[in-house]
């Protein structure tokens, strides 16, 4: 006897869904009810798959972050997607943000330039303005040399760089996250842009250190490898960015 298996995974169906993938198996042909049936279950599937990696990431890092790592791949969701999420909600926040900030934003950056070139020092502030705006987006790749930095601090943990890159990707969405009430709550408070960037700066770093030294345990020692990783990766980082935006300027 020929027994059903999954459109998805080719695992032995017991049910309309799949005790594998959980998929709900198609029967039929497609109708207009089936069609936003598929569409509803897909939105709540990715919300609660969001919620659940984000809360989880906060609370329980270890279990979550290890979780995916091991393949539990549809119960959490990929960094890369927890980024993009976070990072969308982060650029369409601080679009609210009026002219008044983005004016001083550009004008504090441009004092932080050291060129003289009044020309070029414009370009170096509408670089940082287009850097601010989307660096959650940066985040992606500015976490590299984070990665790179922890394989360097824990080589006998058994890691690569992409587990370490998506310890690291985790850690900083959630950062975002919690970034984008302060951001809106700094910018209407009106202090200066240089102490919100620090704010924003410390948060991010702060959170990265705390996920990624409760994700490797291990003690005192633990922790103090992840924070040297971090005092090593986020200057590298911050030169990859200071470098692009000289370049850019001179260009």
């Amino acid at each position: 006897m020929n027994t059903a298996t999954c459109s998805n995974c080719s695992q032995p169906l017991t049910g309309p869904f799949c005790s594998q993938c959980g998929l709900r198996q198609p029967s039929g042909r497609l109708t207009m009810v089936g069609l936003l049936r598929d569409l509803a279950a897909r939105i709540v599937d990715i919300e609660s798959g969001f919620v659940r990696t984000l809360v989880g990431v906060a609370l329980r890092p270890q279990a979550t972050i290890q979780g995916w790592l091991d393949g539990r791949r549809k119960h959490f969701m990929h960094p890369f997607a927890l980024l993009l999420i976070c990072a969308t909600a982060s650029v369409m926040a601080i679009q609210i943000l009026g002219d008044s900030f983005w004016n001083e934003f550009r004008t504090t950056m441009a004092t932080f330039s050291k060129i003289d070139d009044a020309e070029a020092k414009a370009r170096f502030a509408s670089f940082y303005e287009s850097a601010y705006m989307l660096m959650p987006y940066w985040m992606l790749v500015f976490c590299l040399p984070i990665a790179v930095s922890l394989r360097l601090m824990f080589p006998r943990r058994g890691k690569s760089v992409a587990e370490f890159w998506a310890v690291s990707l985790y850690a900083i969405s959630l950062g975002i996250a919690l970034d984008i009430p302060l951001t809106l709550i700094l910018a209407w408070s009106k202090i200066t842009i240089a102490d919100q960037m620090l704010a924003t700066n410390v948060l991010l770093m702060g959170t990265q250190i705390i996920v990624q030294g409760r994700f490797m345990s291990g003690g005192w020692t633990a922790w103090l490898r992840v924070l040297l990783a971090s005092l090593l990766g986020y200057p590298l980082a911050g030169v990859l960015q200071q470098t692009i935006a000289y370049s850019y300027a001179y260009a």
